[in-house]
């Protein structure tokens, strides 16, 4: 565009025509710049951008399928009010009747959208040629009436009119479909060129937009022509296509519509327009102009609603059962009230069911005991569609009209509904309760329930003919339990309590409980489809199962426990339905039956087998009085399992798999020991001597009988009357009220008196007077002094250790079925200790084969031969250790002590079996092995946990790196090759097994000459503790202060290998002499590093240490009011064996917390209101330091 001060250029640049990609890249999803670059410029030239953009049309250009011949050239642009209202021959203007729209902004006022069109420049559209644009989307049309456009076509030439493109002569035709070129429709208009553009107002609009061009349609008209199309029934492929001739102002103008394929409304992918010319139509052969297309819309909606109801009876009839009856309809057009037109209900809906529950045990009567619960239901759902099913653009109701044949209309309407029912009847424990009150026998019909159910679902659609399902489920189970007691047969030879663990001894001869259960599940279904070739539209679906569980629950003894649980799960196989697909011959029901039959006596074909066995000890420490204050328990919990290989896999072999998890605890109630010995009993019961007591007697209340008292006495006659002797309270001692109280004497009443009958009435019996006797010394006070010794011997109070240990592993290619107890026939593999739980061996070096557990089992042929058989044999071992003591040296001081370990190793290797030499002898070939696991234990690194300062972390430091030079000559001699004298061959700065204990020696402050250098997963796990004392608040000067003063002190330390594997380059076998090797061999050393490997790699060692907290005071006072302190402070170390880096992060934390609750506050403005109210405060103060080292 040129003007008086120089020229605008547009540049349009195609992302997808370059000339050549650079350094490989494919596509636009990374562009991290743009550059312009201006060469061949002979004078200086100023340039100026008025805009640059990234534009994205949703109309594209369609360029495949176009005709031999066709070299015209379209160019897709856009054309505006605000850039072509000056435009020349034809200035943009909107069409007459369409107004610009306001953009709704708070920044600016009254400012109108660009209203704009789609601009269509073709140049050599030559004859029988046609160009086309289009756009990709998703609409359903059914619910709309018209299809409109505005459409103005012009000459290419800009400044004239020359008259070169005859009307008619180019056509512009709309596509409406799922694809371009076999299923859509066509709607086509000739167009009339615009010739006066010096019109103006409204007769210019008029001549912009002409009429004549404008599209203009029903969508009734398109399904009119398929309907039409398909009465004539011609060929699909052939476009079908009719004419049309309609009046526009006054003149009459020409329509063609066109179909092809099987398009529809429902279902719109894409929409094309094009410009075309056609074939001999007498004008020139080539022509060149522009078009612009306006406004395309659907206009007219289909607002038709719809109803829908429901209705639903339910019947109880007593107590034998109910019935409940349901019905739901909803008709064409229903939907919710904020629902789109195109979201509403396009189909009538019809459910219903009935259901009954029933209790046919009432028929035998009450006391027969039967009871037969029986359920029946019904369901039916019918979707009546509003289109056809295949047709979606066509009314059903019309295309069964147009339909003739009778067979065909109602073949028709059958594949159009979506149909589905679902019937089901079933009796559910059925059984017959026990009867009388006699004990229950094993063979008596009340230990067993039956259950069987029968379902059938049926559905049919548009694409489905026949889909049905039958499901048959039936199920025995038998239970007997005996509620028998075990057999002591020592019970009466003494009542001594020293000899219970002799008269305690029992046995159950008899298990406590059976359960034995069956459960066949037969599914039986068959689909077909429409329009398939015969041979394979039919498809079945079968599964036949037996499951089988068996529960066995025996005492042994009162601590002996033992319970076994299996299930086994086979299928029944059933042969096809098919002799043959071609031709399609059916198997005989008699064949096939048999053959059923056939696998049930076999008991099926085991898929998969699994029991498991649980045994557990009580250890009898309660039938030994010196031992009761001890428990212990054992238990060990077993597992097997065999699963089978595919059925088209079964030479890869079966997959087998067994487990232990071992435990143990231990308590030890040492306050139940010392409370065996009468002092330290006396000792520790609470309150047992507080000098509130007088001589182990209640202090005297004033009264009567009170010497003190200066009030008259209470009528000691009037007491006698009611017991003559009383008890003390606390004593149990006999007290006798003398006949004068008023004397001064002591109330306490002497046995020996000479009051004969107040004697009778007092003595007591021999047994009697002993027990008060033992009673009386027993509340006397134990001296202070004496007490202040034994109470800390006594600190040790609860002591509690477990120790648990669960192993597991599993075996592939295992070869033989499964049997009775998942053992093979006869007995033999894989061995009753192999089901029992218990581990085979299997030796960690491939070259030793004596007791290996692989080994023999390939001698046996137990294991597959397939060389595609590629699962390796899994181990796994996890063993946890903890325990915590309890220490309370003096009361309300307390003391816990706790200790913990945990490893897991996990082992895995891959085996194949293969022909040794000549001879056809089997052998296994292992490779492969790894170990991986992890580890964790309680530790303790305290002595260098306070140096703080950077001088005392350096010194640190470099006593680690010292450590290693001194233990590396402890592990090693000779001279390392590259770092030194200082450090022994093999075993240089760098060695794992150097760096470990260097690190932990320096760390935890030990002599590296001392330092443990065995097995780091065998140490023992070192104590941490938590310390609390509460007994300051009991203090006579400020227990009337404060509710409660808790002072604590924590300790926790933890050393842990997050994970650790196997070095395949370590090796402690040598080949070549077949014998065992140790680490420091030539077949170990590095020879890069000159360092010997490790036989497993740490990633890293990790050390996290707290004082959580060093020291905390929690405070409570009378009044609610909380105050807390706490000062922490925290290490942690890792040290990395892979970029061997140091990394230590401490922190010290100084916590105060503020909290006061106060009740009963009166709100002002709310009278007669109280409330309480909290005040809180929290402040801390934290310092964190984080320090590397690297070496």
């Amino acid at each position: 565009m040129k003007t008086a001060n120089g020229a605008w250029y547009r540049f349009k640049i195609p992302l997808d025509e370059y000339n050549r990609a650079v350094n490989g890249i494919s596509d636009f999803r990374s562009i991290r710049f743009m550059r312009m670059l201006m060469t061949q410029f002979t004078q200086k030239t100023t340039l100026r951008f008025a805009t640059f953009d990234l534009v994205r049309n949703q109309w594209r250009r369609l360029t495949k399928n176009t005709p031999m011949g066709c070299t015209g050239d379209l160019v897709v642009d856009a054309v505006n009010i605000e850039e072509h209202k000056d435009r020349l021959p034809f200035k943009y203007d909107i069409p007459l009747g369409i107004q610009r729209e306001r953009i709704t902004s708070s920044t600016f006022q009254d400012v109108f959208q660009n209203e704009q069109s789609l601009s269509l420049k073709y140049s050599n559209l030559s004859d029988g040629c046609d160009l086309k644009v289009y756009k990709s989307l998703d609409l359903d049309l059914r619910v709309f009436k018209n299809v409109q456009m505005f459409v103005h076509a012009e000459e290419l030439d800009s400044t004239q009119i020359s008259g070169q493109v005859p009307n008619g002569a180019v056509k512009l035709f709309m596509r409406f479909g799922s694809d371009f070129d076999n299923n859509y429709y066509e709607y086509e208009v000739p167009l009339v060129e615009s010739k006066d553009p010096s019109l103006t107002g409204d007769a210019y609009k008029e001549e912009l937009w002409r009429g004549e061009n404008e599209v203009n349609f029903a969508l009734e008209d398109f399904t009119n022509l398929k309907i039409e199309r398909n009465n004539v029934n011609p060929d699909p492929t052939i476009p079908y296509e009719k004419i049309v001739n309609v009046v526009i102002n006054g003149v009459s103008v020409e329509r063609v519509f066109r179909i092809k394929g099987n398009p529809t409304l429902g279902y719109v992918r894409n929409v094309l327009i094009g410009l075309r010319n056609p074939t001999n139509d007498d004008f020139v052969s080539s022509y060149n102009g522009e078009v612009w297309v306006n406004e395309l819309r659907l206009v007219g909606l289909e607002e038709k609603g719809g109803v829908a109801g429901l209705a639903r009876l339910d019947a109880d009839l007593a107590d034998f059962g109910s019935v409940g009856v349901s019905g739901t309809y909803s008709s064409i057009g229903w939907g919710a009230i904020d629902q789109k037109l195109d979201d509403r209900s396009k189909e009538a809906i019809t459910q219903m069911d009935f259901s009954t529950t029933l209790q046919l045990g009432k028929f035998f009567g009450t006391n027969s005991k039967v009871q037969i619960p029986f359920y029946y239901q019904y369901s039916q759902t019918v979707h009546k569609p509003r289109f056809d099913a295949l047709d979606l653009d066509l009314l059903l109701k019309e295309k069964l009209r147009s339909i003739s044949d009778s067979h065909a209309r109602d073949s028709v309407k059958e594949q159009s509904q979506d149909f589905s029912s679902l019937s089901q009847i079933s009796f559910t424990n059925v059984r017959k309760e026990k009867s009388g009150t006699g004990p229950s026998m094993p063979w008596d019909i009340s230990n067993f329930t039956t259950s069987y159910s029968y379902s059938k679902s049926t559905i049919h659609n548009e694409v489905v003919q026949l889909d049905e399902l039958d499901q048959h489920r039936g199920s025995l189970d038998y239970t007997y339990s005996i509620n028998s007691k075990p057999i002591q047969p020592l019970k009466n030879l003494s009542k001594s309590k020293w000899l219970m663990w002799l008269t305690e001894l029992n046995f159950n001869p008899i298990p406590n409980s059976f359960t034995f259960g069956t459960v066949m599940d037969r599914k039986f279904g068959e689909r077909s489809y429409r329009f398939s070739d015969p041979i394979y539209k039919t498809w079945f679906n079968k599964r036949f199962t037996w499951e089988r569980s068996y529960t066995l629950r025996w005492d042994f003894t009162k601590s002996i426990k033992f319970t076994f649980n299996a299930l086994n799960n086979a299928v029944i196989d059933e042969p096809d339905e098919y002799v043959s697909r071609q031709p399609l011959v059916p198997i005989d029901k008699k064949v096939r039956n048999d053959s059923i039959w056939s696998n049930i006596k076999k008991f099926g074909r085991t898929k998969d087998y699994t029991h498991q066995i649980r045994v557990s000890y009580a250890l009898p420490f309660k039938n030994f009085p010196i031992l009761d204050w001890i428990r212990t328990d054992l238990s060990v919990d077993a597992n097997y399992g065999w699963k089978a290989a595919s059925i088209n896999t079964d030479s890869l072999g079966n997959v087998i798999q067994n487990g232990q998890t071992r435990q143990i605890s231990a308590d030890l109630d040492f306050t139940r020991l010392y409370g065996k010995i009468p002092l330290l009993a006396k000792i520790n019961k609470p309150g047992g001597t507080t000098s509130a007591k007088r001589d182990g007697r209640a202090p005297i209340k004033p009264g009567a009988n009170d010497p003190g008292n200066k009030k008259e006495p209470k009528d000691t006659k009037n007491q006698k009357d009611k017991k003559d002797v009383k008890g003390n309270k606390d004593t149990q001692e006999p007290v006798i009220t003398p006949p004068d109280s008023t004397s001064n004497k002591d109330v306490k009443g002497n046995i020996n008196q000479k009051d004969t009958k107040s004697k009778v009435k007092t003595q007591p019996k021999d047994k009697e007077s002993k027990a008060k006797d033992k009673k009386k010394n027993a509340s006397k006070p134990v001296n202070p002094v004496l007490k202040a010794i034994l109470r800390p011997i006594m600190s040790i109070r609860k002591l509690r250790v477990n120790y648990g240990e669960t192993v597991s592993t599993t075996i592939p290619g295992f070869t033989p079925q499964s049997r009775l107890l998942g053992l093979s026939s006869g007995f033999g593999a894989p061995g009753w200790d192999f089901i029992a739980g218990i581990q085979p061996k299997i030796n960690r070096r491939a070259e030793e084969k004596t007791g290996d557990w692989l080994a023999n089992a390939q001698s046996r042929s137990w294991i597959t031969t397939n060389a595609f058989q590629n699962s390796p044999i899994l181990q796994s071992s996890m063993k946890n250790l903890d325990g915590k003591l309890t220490l309370e040296p003096f009361t309300d001081f307390k003391i816990d002590v706790d200790a913990s370990r945990n490893v897991s190793n996990n082992f895995s290797e891959f085996f194949k079996t293969y022909t040794k030499g000549a001879n056809t002898i089997n052998d296994i070939d292992r490779r492969s092995p790894r170990e991986i696991g992890s580890f964790s234990m309680s530790y303790l690194s305290i002595p260098t946990l306070f140096r703080d300062d950077s001088t005392q972390l350096a010194d640190l430091f470099h006593k680690f790196e010292n450590n290693r030079a001194i233990i590396s000559r402890q592990r090693g001699v000779d001279v390392h090759e590259t770092d030194g004298s200082q450090y022994a061959k093999g075993f240089g700065r760098q060695q794992q097994d150097i760096l470990v204990p260097a690190f932990l020696s320096a760390y935890t402050n030990k002599s590296p000459e001392n330092f443990e250098l065995t097995d780091m997963f065998k140490w023992v796990p070192r104590p941490n503790w938590t310390l609390n004392y509460n007994g300051l608040s009991k203090l006579p000067f400020l227990k009337d202060l404060f509710s409660n003063i808790r002072i604590s002190h924590g300790y926790k330390n933890t050393l842990s290998v997050n994970s650790f594997e196997s070095d395949l380059s370590y090796t402690d076998y040598d080949s070549t002499t077949m014998s065992i090797i140790g680490q420091q061999n030539q077949r170990n050393l590095d020879t890069i590093s000159h360092n010997y490997y490790s036989r497993f790699l740490l990633p890293s060692i990790v050390i996290e240490e707290s004082f959580s907290p060093l020291i905390g005071i929690d405070i409570k006072t009378k009044n609610d009011m909380n105050i807390s302190f706490s000062y922490t402070k925290k290490r942690s170390l890792q040290m990395g064996f892979i970029s061997y880096e140091l990394a230590e992060t401490r922190s010290t934390t100084l916590d105060f917390g503020f909290d006061w609750k106060m009740k009963n506050v009166r709100i002002g403005f709310l009278p007669g209101f109280n409330s309480a109210a909290n005040k809180k405060k929290q402040v801390a103060k934290r310092r964190r330091k984080i320090q590397c080292e690297e070496r």
